[in-house]
């Protein structure tokens, strides 16, 4: 039980570190740059543009964005099989007669 919990724990950080965080700085930057092209300094927006730009880049962001949950999970349940091994190992421990 705590290899499996260790090995959940290990791929969920993986998964996280190597896919998830990873996409997350090349995506900004992309969608900051279109932005920047769309909206110059050079001119006044009104409220409603603001909006629509602010709206727009939540929406690209929200399309392109990998998800942490299941990952996350895997290291929740590896956890908590971590956890259950060594509450059993502590028990067997205590049962044992001391010599």
């Amino acid at each position: 039980m705590r290899k499996i919990g260790y090995i959940l724990l290990v791929v969920g950080f993986v998964w996280l570190v190597a896919w998830c965080a990873g996409s997350v700085r090349p995506m900004i930057r992309h969608i900051g740059i279109e932005h920047f092209k769309s909206y110059p300094d050079t001119k006044t927006y009104s409220g409603t543009e603001v909006c629509d730009a602010i709206r727009s880049a939540l929406l690209e962001y929200q399309e392109y964005a990998h998800g942490v949950v299941l990952p996350a999970t895997l290291m929740l349940a590896g956890g908590v099989l971590l956890d259950v091994a060594g509450r059993r190992n502590a028990k067997r421990s205590n049962d044992k007669p001391s010599a």
